[in-house]
């Protein structure tokens, strides 16, 4: 029988993917990095206007203590503008029109729901207490996963401006709706990104920066520089099959394309949910597969629209709006960093993002300026040069967007698989990360970390058959 075609076959050419492909072949393993995909990504999606400037249509801003990402900006020499934050930012709450100043995090400082701010200070101290390699672990760990976020909302908050801003925070930096995550598992995101400050902020917080040209240069230059070590990448390439060998000691994968790829190991990067339709033989097990089945993909469209000039910065505006409204549940300034676009991205998520899914695009569009022109109070809004718009649950390879989330009662039963290797099969991505889950950064240390496990096996492997000779 010879010897496996490759060290190491890779599954997904997102960060995650791309991190690990190429942190095994600076190794001098042999790598093959298969993606569903015509491009590498995953997640982050640029696209280039008519005009020639860069949008990014998945995932976007970068912060303070994101190590993984700086370190590729630096490595790469990409760069950052900071996200435009001047002026006054309007919420929208219950339909009724009101401004506010400085960041999202201090909103209880400005005459809003102040018992927000209390109960956000609560829920980082509860928070800190999960350890994030093991939240299934903490002492209350059934009592909190038996919670959905909205229960605890509702139990604990009798203001309903407070109420609704919370779970408002749940829709926007999840895609998903408070009752369908579990109070532990939002705990668990809260400790993995810093707290809720460092969350929802700008300055000093997860919105601080964007990178120039678009975040998807990252992936781009990962691919590049694996092609110029060795590495092989198939795009196009669906996985759909995986069989393990113990005669053979190898894993093989067989693609939609019917290309078969066959190495020691695999590392599996691609989502939650969508890591559940590939075929395993032998099976996953049991409790693997039921966590799979009780993490559901968020769903939410982006949206940008352009303009001959940011009307919005005359009228002494940032940009930001928050609203608990529909369509749009959250606005910025997504201007480019020399003064030549000028534009607002706009998110909706959750079940809004699942109710105007089901619309066509020009009734999202009419929505969406309409918001905008109540919001800013100015006809202004309606006068676009560009509209662009990406629904991530339509992409058949995501299925959704940011990121799979834990129902009630999967986490503290459950959560132990996540990362708990298959056989040969290891686990990645940015649901799998233990700081900055849902970020960019949280995949490329989730990547980072399972080329590490990997390549210790190999390792261990060859030590093995070293001795074995002697």
């Amino acid at each position: 029988m010879s010897s496996p075609t490759y060290d190491v076959l890779v599954i997904g050419a997102g960060l995650a993917g791309l991190r690990a492909a190429t942190d095994l072949a600076k190794k001098g393993l042999k790598v093959v990095l298969v993606e569903a995909r015509d491009r590498v990504g995953g997640r982050t999606y640029t696209i280039t206007t008519p005009c020639g400037h860069t949008l990014d249509m998945g995932a976007n801003w970068v912060g303070p203590t994101q190590d993984h990402v700086a370190e590729l900006i630096k490595e790469f020499k990409l760069e950052v503008q900071q996200q435009f934050d001047e002026g006054k930012n309007i919420l929208d709450l219950d339909g009724q029109i009101s401004v506010y100043e400085g960041n999202i995090g201090g909103l209880g400082q400005f005459g809003r729901p102040a018992e927000m701010d209390t109960a956000y200070a609560l829920l980082d101290k509860l928070a800190l207490s999960i350890d994030p390699l093991h939240p299934e672990k903490h002492p209350d760990s059934e009592k909190l996963d038996h919670l959905s976020y909205a229960q605890w909302i509702d139990q604990n908050i009798k203001n309903e401006g407070a109420k609704n801003l919370m779970k408002w925070f749940t829709k926007v930096c999840l895609a998903g709706e408070p009752s369908e995550v579990s109070l532990l598992f939002f705990l668990y995101f809260l400790r993995t990104g810093g707290g809720y400050q460092r969350l929802v902020n700008i300055t000093d917080g997860a919105q601080q920066e964007t990178i120039v040209g678009g975040s998807q240069q990252l992936s781009e230059c990962m691919a590049r520089q694996l092609t110029s070590l060795g590495g092989k990448i198939a795009l196009s390439s669906p996985v759909i099959f995986l069989n393990q060998s113990e005669l053979t000691g190898t894993i093989t994968a067989e693609t939609k394309n019917r290309q078969q790829f066959t190495a020691k190991y695999c590392i599996c990067t691609v989502p939650t949910s969508l890591a559940a339709r590939i075929h395993y033989d032998p099976p996953v097990a049991p409790l693997r597969d039921q966590l799979t089945q009780r993490m559901p993909m968020g769903c939410v469209i982006k949206i940008i629209v352009t303009y001959k000039n940011a009307w919005w910065r005359e009228m002494g505006y940032s940009g930001e709006i928050v609203s608990d409204q529909e369509p749009i549940g959250l606005t910025y300034d997504k201007s480019s960093h020399d003064g030549k676009m000028h534009a607002l991205v706009c998110f909706i998520a959750g079940k809004g993002a699942r109710r105007w899914s089901e619309k066509t695009p020009d009734e999202r569009k009419v929505a969406t300026l309409a918001q905008l022109e109540r919001c800013f109070k100015t006809d202004k809004a309606r006068h676009i040069t560009g509209y662009y718009e990406h629904d991530w649950s339509t992409e058949e390879f995501s299925r959704g967007c940011y990121l799979n989330f834990m129902t009630p009662g999967a986490m503290s039963d459950l959560a132990h698989h996540l990362r708990k290797p298959h056989g040969r099969i290891h686990w990645a991505g940015s649901e799998t990360a233990t700081k900055w889950m849902a970020y960019m950064d949280g995949a490329l240390e989730s990547g980072r970390r399972v080329a590490n496990d990997v390549a210790e096996k190999l390792s261990q492997s060859s030590c093995s058959r070293t001795k074995s000779k002697l």
